[in-house]
């Protein structure tokens, strides 16, 4: 009977453990997360619009624009992804050229 109850309370904590982990992951600020980005990525920089609110990501490469999508998706909050209009690209002149 006291290994089922031992068992039983050893796996509530592995998930809530685990859920604790997913969630504080989430819980980091636009800046801390764009700032991770800029040490973890070849990226030229970045800005953060209020009016309309946008996050434009400028990489080096083309092929690097791929990962800081997924970075940024998986480390921003669910309410932060919903507020921004996120771009991530490579090249700031081609971006103008596109909204010329």
């Amino acid at each position: 009977m006291k290994k089922i109850g031992v068992i039983t309370l050893s796996g509530t904590l592995l998930i809530l453990g685990a859920f604790s982990v997913i969630t504080f992951s989430k819980d980091r600020t636009v800046d801390e997360v764009l700032q991770a980005v800029m040490d973890k990525y070849e990226v030229q920089g970045y800005i953060v619009g209020e009016e309309p609110a946008t996050i434009d990501i400028d990489v080096y490469s083309e092929e690097e624009i791929e990962k800081v999508a997924t970075y940024i998706k998986s480390n921003l909050s669910d309410e932060d992804l919903n507020h921004y209009d996120i771009e991530v690209f490579s090249g700031w002149e081609d971006k103008l050229e596109k909204r010329g």
